[in-house]
């Protein structure tokens, strides 16, 4: 038995930690009950994560030879939850926490919304008169840090893909993809047989060491094909001296994603809650943010591993349904998308677990999901 002093990333905040000091033959599943005291984070809100590794609440520290100074990482698992009450119940508990935190005194519970949840039902709240039927409030896309924002529902032409973000980084299209309809969804048809993706190619002027966020919806025609979502490269034409795929789907039916990274055993996804399909709309989140750097599957985390730093280009160009030209670095990513893309979105920095919810919350109903 060891007394160890370990860092468990926060809920609220993915960038802060709290030190925790435990003896190391305790349970995962202590741990949570201990951090649900400490912060109020109910167990049924969160895993918890050691280097990639889902943490099993039965298996104690020891098993997982946690050392002292060890960090955690949590995985919101709020979108999860059985029904739709739990889920806006926890929300509103979290948001309640976070704002004693900032010293703001007032938050809401469900009792006083004017419509809420009971099981999976949309109710009308008699204790508020019922004032509003409808839906509970979505919040919009996160604009903070938004440096592209390619939506094909108000942006594609004959020769780009706009963008909408005001910074006018609008993508060209290669191979002459052009709009389509699939189940009711206005996309951008990208088709491998013809080497289409899009791309701006002046770069981004993104900084190997920054904080990233890639944020892409797609559905793709060919399940179990080996196929890239975005790639990097050092300069235009492309493919350039220095590549790198960062998200693609495997022929094993698999999800990828991995940025400046190294010796990180492939990335991240290829597990569970990663897995795909065709004729399937999904949208996918690779946060880079100093330590870790985090996949979303449908605003859920499904892995993190630490950031890897690399001497890379300073100003970024991203391609979009592109394979790098180099084998796919570290995943193996070799083809060109097959499918459609219905949003695609670059941010200059890491987006918080609540902002990628936030994010996929405000559009997923167009989706169908």
């Amino acid at each position: 038995m060891a007394s160890i002093t370990i860092s468990v990333q926060s809920l609220i905040n993915a960038a802060k930690f709290d030190s925790y000091t435990k003896d190391d033959t305790i349970t995962v599943g202590t741990l949570k009950s201990d951090i649900e005291t400490a912060k109020g984070f109910d167990v049924d809100w969160f895993d918890l994560f050691y280097n990639g590794t889902l943490l099993d609440t039965t298996k104690t520290l020891a098993f997982y030879s946690i050392p002292s100074g060890a960090s955690i990482y949590t995985g919101n698992k709020i979108a999860n939850l059985s029904t739709k009450q739990a889920k806006q119940e926890a929300k509103l508990a979290l948001a309640a926490i976070k704002r004693q935190l900032d010293g703001r005194r007032y938050s809401l519970d469900s009792s006083q919304l004017p419509t809420l949840y009971s099981g999976n039902n949309l109710v009308d709240n008699a204790n508020t008169g019922g004032l509003v039927l409808g839906r509970p409030w979505t919040l919009p896309v996160v604009s903070s840090g938004l440096l592209a924002n390619y939506d094909a529902a108000t942006g594609i032409t004959a020769t780009e893909f706009l963008d909408s973000s005001g910074n006018d980084f609008h993508a060209t299209l290669f191979g002459n993809p052009t709009a389509a309809t699939v189940g009711g969804v206005t996309a951008l048809r990208l088709d491998s047989a013809n080497s289409q993706f899009f791309s701006y190619t002046s770069g981004y002027n993104i900084f190997a060491s920054g904080s990233i966020t890639h944020d892409i919806w797609f559905y793709t025609l060919d399940a179990l094909t080996d196929q890239t979502l975005i790639s990097e490269f050092g300069g235009y034409p492309y493919p350039d001296t220095w590549t790198d795929a960062q998200m693609g789907l495997t022929s094993g039916g698999y999800i990828k994603a991995a940025l400046y990274t190294l010796n990180q055993s492939g990335g991240l996804g290829g597990g569970p809650g990663s897995g795909y399909t065709d004729n399937t709309w999904y949208n996918v989140v690779l946060v880079y943010n100093d330590p870790y750097q985090r996949l979303f599957v449908n605003g859920v985390a499904v892995d993190t591993i630490p950031v890897a730093t690399r001497s890379a280009p300073p100003n970024a160009y991203f391609a979009y349904g592109r394979p790098d030209g180099a084998a796919g670095i570290y995943m193996g990513l070799t083809g060109y998308f097959n499918g459609y893309i219905g949003s695609a979105k670059l941010y200059s920095r890491g987006l918080s677990d609540e902002e990628v919810l936030q994010n996929f919350n405000a559009l997923k109903s167009r989706f169908g999901l």
